[in-house]
């Protein structure tokens, strides 16, 4: 087996990895599949395959920068969604004691 690891090591030695885009990435195809199971589309197929080639294309990538710069920018993305998203639920949970307001400057 340590055989196989060194080849595998060897392998993958300069390459991108993997990342939280490609878990999301991931997940979609995952979740497509699943709902393609039920419905059963064509155009569901082309999509889970052109998913998978830009799964395996960025996982064995050598422009480590372009990939890391598109990882930086899921993750800004999702920070403002998810820090939106919280922002939104203390307002929730505050609404009978506490106003937000938004500072015009």
């Amino acid at each position: 087996m340590n055989k196989w690891q060194n080849k595998i090591y060897r392998f993958m030695y300069g390459r991108y990895g993997f990342d939280e885009l490609y878990k999301l990435n991931l997940f979609i195809y995952f979740l497509l599949l699943i709902i393609n199971l039920f419905i059963n589309s064509i155009i569901i197929i082309y999509i889970e395959l052109f998913l998978l080639f830009i799964i395996f294309y960025r996982l064995f990538s050598k422009k480590i920068s372009k990939r890391k710069k598109e990882n930086d920018i899921y993750l800004s993305i999702k920070k403002r969604i998810s820090n939106f998203l919280h922002y939104r639920k203390l307002k929730w949970q505050d609404r009978n004691t506490k106003l937000y307001k938004k500072c015009p400057k």
